[in-house]
């Protein structure tokens, strides 16, 4: 070996025996983003007479199972009727009511909390309304109303997740008739049922699934309706069924298990509150 050759050998050996190698720190993973909506699926959505807007958290499977609350807004007393349901379909359940003043909104239910409120449609002062995926095609749920004064039974499409397309006719006579659009026998199929203020009675109204009424006789599928002050859809616990409210401020889930009813009681003290389902 030259003399040039070992001295660059030389050279090399104390480089490499002076540096001192430090390793980098791990690319640090980021932060999951914390998603705490206001209100979930299974809450039982409620505003009392001083418009503070509630969320009740349970186990309805255990009878008497107790109740956590959380307030999750205010003011809600300009509001004539609320149901809850993801409109846009992002996973975030959202509010949809009917204003005193007639307005229909939607409260879109925020990630971190909190909503936010769009107007969607005026002139639903004499409307009741369920919010209801109404075909199996639909991608996101529409509104099913009846008018109070006409009688008729209404399907507004909603087809983006943000504004209702023209509504299309789905029947007459209902005027007397509270509707309550649930799943009674497990076909995934959209059905109604009647609740006649007459007689109390429940009557079936079943559907194709393509937002017609099956031709069929209707049958009574409950009795002595009349004795409850508020019944609205409900599908908590992932089976369908009714939230009723007794006159003595008794609160009831109905499950309808294979045609079935399946009774649980949720607690008492409820008169005064406007529940949303």
């Amino acid at each position: 070996m030259t003399l040039l050759s070992k001295i660059r050998v030389g050279l090399l050996s104390t480089l490499i025996l002076s540096t001192t190698f430090t390793a980098l720190p791990a690319q640090a993973e980021p932060t999951p983003h914390t998603v705490t909506p206001s209100i979930t699926e299974a809450d039982i959505v409620t505003f009392d007479a001083n418009g503070t807007l509630w969320a009740y958290s349970s186990d309805a499977r255990i009878p008497d199972d107790p109740l956590s609350r959380r307030q999750v807004g205010s003011g809600w007393t300009v509001m004539r009727d609320l149901k809850t349901a993801d409109w846009n379909q992002d996973g975030i359940q959202d509010i949809v009511a009917v204003g005193k003043n007639g307005n229909l909104y939607v409260y879109y239910g925020a990630p971190a909390g909190g909503f936010t409120r769009t107007t969607i449609g005026t002139g639903w002062g004499s409307y009741d309304i369920s919010v209801v995926r109404w075909k199996v095609t639909d991608a996101y749920p529409s509104i099913i109303a009846v008018n109070s004064e006409t009688g008729a039974l209404y399907n507004y499409p909603n087809l983006s997740g943000s504004v209702l397309s023209p509504r299309v006719v789905e029947g007459s006579g209902w005027g007397s008739i509270t509707h309550h659009v649930t799943d009674w026998d497990g076909d995934a199929d959209a059905d109604i049922l009647g609740q006649h203020s007459g007689t109390g009675n429940m009557i079936l109204y079943r559907t194709n699934g393509n937002g017609n009424f099956i031709d069929e006789p209707r049958i009574v599928v409950g009795r002595g309706w009349n004795v409850m002050n508020m019944v609205e859809s409900s599908s908590m616990l992932e089976y369908p069924g009714l939230m009723a409210r007794t006159d003595d401020g008794n609160l009831y889930l109905y499950q309808i298990r294979e045609g079935r009813w399946l009774r649980v009681h949720i607690g008492t003290g409820w008169n005064g509150y406007t529940l949303a389902f």
